[in-house]
């Protein structure tokens, strides 16, 4: 039953609607630079296991190469 209460604050409303907007930006600002770091990683990643590939197939070409 507590929950469905309306929680009273002290302060002015004014003042809390701008902290808890610039609360919620922060936040936001804050996933979005981490979802683009995390984008970014995952791009590395996969390019770095594409150059992995590839080199494992050039050295197994080589590698027939040089036992004929």
């Amino acid at each position: 039953m507590e929950a469905t209460r309306a929680k009273t604050y002290s302060s002015p409303q004014r003042k809390l609607v701008k902290f808890f907007e610039r609360s919620r930006n922060q936040w936001k600002a804050k996933a979005g630079a981490a979802k683009t770091v995390l984008k970014g990683l995952g791009t590395r990643m996969r390019r770095l296991q594409r150059s992995n590939e590839d080199s494992h197939h050039q050295m197994e070409v080589l590698q027939t190469q040089v036992a004929e």
